[in-house]
């Protein structure tokens, strides 16, 4: 299913919550009303790639938080909890020239993301310029929003052999927990220690370990092969520092 087919379903699903109201969707925007405007191509996309069996169900749940969008558009106090940070591939990058980014590394940007019960959105450009706030203070509020996240799941975070943590973090967000130095100083201590290593392959999985033993290389093996599937960030190696992350290359984990 194309993401042409996925916004024809969801105008049928929209029709009956939305009843007595104007909307259409136009190039990849919803229109409701006089004011709300909204990019969904971003999010159609990703419904695209789903199960075809499920994909019916998944555009209802999205219609009904476009519907919690537009009622709460005009309070953004009412969104503030829901921002929260994703890192994603320049390569997708390109393909959402409407949304504001920040370049975190090379090949790798920050994207900010409105999250809702069933779905979540891309922050674009309209929306910083209606709520009257910059990209990087939407940056700093999706941080404060990611760590509180964070803390409600890390009893979960899981130790193995002593040079291994996974972080597991909410839903869709793991990989953006290596954004958080106060996660960053906590799996230190863990690791005995900076510096130590990190894999992102998607944003869903986030490992870091503290040794390039053999193991290791079954570890990159694995992160190779989710990097590359729809929701993948990098296949790289970073190394983390106190004073930050960088890609990290070594020969023996090719």
């Amino acid at each position: 299913m194309n993401v042409k087919e996925v916004q024809n379903i969801l105008k049928q699903a929209l029709k009956p919550k939305l009843k007595g109201i104007k909307f259409e969707i136009v190039n990849g925007y919803l229109y409701i009303g006089k004011d709300f405007k909204l990019s969904i191509v971003a999010a159609c996309d990703e419904i695209s790639l789903r199960d075809p069996n499920i994909v019916n169900s998944t555009i209802d749940n999205f219609s009904e938080d476009l519907v919690t969008m537009y009622r709460v558009a005009g309070d953004p106090s009412l969104l503030d909890k829901r921002i929260l940070p994703r890192i994603i591939p320049a390569a997708k990058a390109e393909k959402l020239p409407t949304v504001p980014k920040l370049e975190w590394l090379p090949g790798l940007f920050i994207v900010i993301m409105i999250d809702y019960q069933y779905s979540s959105l891309s922050l674009d450009n309209s929306s910083l310029d209606n709520w009257n706030i910059s990209i990087e203070d939407a940056y700093e509020l999706s941080l404060i929003n990611l760590y509180e996240r964070y803390l409600e799941c890390h009893e979960q975070t899981r130790r193995t052999g002593g040079v291994l943590v996974d972080v597991l973090a909410p839903n869709g967000y793991n990989s953006s927990c290596i954004l958080l130095d106060e996660v960053k100083n906590v799996v230190a201590k863990q690791l005995h220690g900076y510096p130590y290593y990190g894999l992102i392959p998607d944003r869903d999985h986030l490992t870091f370990f503290n040794s390039f033993e053999k193991d290791m290389t079954k570890i990159k093996s694995a992160s190779d092969k989710v990097s590359g599937g729809p929701y993948g960030i990098s296949s790289d190696i970073f190394i983390i520092t106190r004073d930050g992350v960088l890609p990290y290359s070594n020969e023996e984990v090719d």
